[in-house]
């Protein structure tokens, strides 16, 4: 578990300007790198489900499903992943509930709004996992799998970090 302050603060360290990042909740979990993997296969398998059939890809209807409605859907299926978590492992009976209250956590793991000079504007997912003592920063390419993560993302470019989309 992590403060929201902590995701804040390596957000910046990364790169991004403290006026982009916007952390909804006070702890965070980091999610596993196994979890990732399993997220990506469950999110291409369900690419594969909505495709019609003949259609090579669900994406390429400009708008309607590109790079933030990809980016969005990876991040509510992780969002909706941790909530069956916590419902299922964390919060515990209302005797256990008196004695020792457990904290929820949202999950670390969101989208960003990339302007990149050679692309243009792009979103991606990313995720905050624990590497031994650290924390270190992963992007992901959800329009080919939110599992994969990205070598180089210009964060100096980022327009918007978010955990939480409204």
């Amino acid at each position: 578990m992590i403060d929201g302050k902590v995701v804040s603060d390596l957000l910046v360290a990364a790169g991004c300007p403290r006026e982009k990042v916007n952390t909804l909740d006070q702890y965070y979990s980091c999610p596993d790198p196994a979890y990732i993997e399993r997220l990506g296969k469950r999110y291409l398998d369900f690419l594969v489900s909505a495709r019609r059939p003949g259609e090579v890809a669900l994406g390429g209807m400009e708008e309607a499903m590109d790079c933030d409605d990809f980016a969005l859907f990876a991040m509510f299926l992780a969002k909706l992943d941790h909530a069956r978590y916590v419902r299922e492992t964390i919060l515990p009976t209302p005797a256990a509930m008196e004695s020792d209250p457990p904290q929820p956590t949202a999950i670390a793991f969101g989208m960003a709004a990339v302007d990149d000079t050679n692309v243009g504007p792009h979103a991606i997912n990313f995720a905050i996992i624990a590497e031994g003592d650290k924390h270190v920063l992963h992007c992901y390419e959800p329009q080919r799998n939110p599992s994969v993560c990205l070598q180089e993302i210009p964060l100096s470019s980022v327009s918007a970090w978010l955990f939480a989309y409204c």
